[in-house]
């Protein structure tokens, strides 16, 4: 990879990490919330989180951007499959 290559790949790393800590961080704050509470009907997975997103003011923009971020990361991990050494 070029150095241009390497930034541009770094930088949709970047992006499509901060979607899926978007996406699964409020899967974690439910399971923490249905251990404290002893409900485990207050578990979502990600069809609740992305729900519950949807649902917050400009939900639409919001999971718009959640849909470019894991597009991004989608393509990140596409970039490690051709170049990363294992």
């Amino acid at each position: 990879m070029s150095e241009a290559e390497e930034k541009a790949a770094t930088g949709v790393g970047v992006l499509g990490h901060l979607a899926r800590t978007v996406v699964f961080a409020p899967i974690g704050l439910f399971l923490l919330k249905a251990a404290w509470e002893f409900d485990s009907k207050e578990t979502r997975g990600l069809h609740g989180a992305l729900l519950e997103l949807s649902q917050q003011p400009y939900g639409g923009f919001l999971l718009g951007a959640v849909a470019v971020g894991l597009i991004a990361y989608s393509l990140w991990c596409f970039v490690q499959a051709r170049y990363r050494d294992v």
